[in-house]
């Protein structure tokens, strides 16, 4: 890849982590993605892969996780809170999302950052 493919490859992995990390109060689809990307679909998958180590949604679902790390450890919202502020449709969705990213649940992190 020469610098400018690899530059536009950059730009648009940028705009779409901007996108992301201002969008995690809500649902996004890939589809809300596509406007953002100026080349095809499967390279800008493989390169935003490669240079974020997650697939795009991968991506949204941990830096939504991670903000409600930071919400659980700020100890001023319940979990219920926390799942509606950040779009899960449930608690129960939020819980199975956050064991599967962080590999504990949402009590055990609580439990854990309390007491350290």
């Amino acid at each position: 890849m020469n610098r400018k493919d690899n530059a536009v490859y950059i730009s648009n992995v940028n705009k779409v982590r901007s996108f992301l990390e201002q969008s995690y109060l809500g649902n996004v689809r890939f589809s809300d993605i596509t406007p953002l990307i100026d080349i095809g679909e499967c390279n800008f998958k493989k390169y935003f892969k490669k240079e974020t180590g997650f697939s795009v949604m991968q991506y949204f679902k941990r830096y939504k996780i991670q903000k409600s790390m930071e919400l659980i450890k700020g100890g001023r919202f319940t979990f219920t809170q926390i799942s509606v502020f950040l779009g899960y449709d449930s608690v129960h969705c939020f819980s199975r999302q956050f064991k599967a990213v962080t590999g504990m649940s949402p009590t055990e992190y609580k439990t854990k950052v309390r007491y350290k």
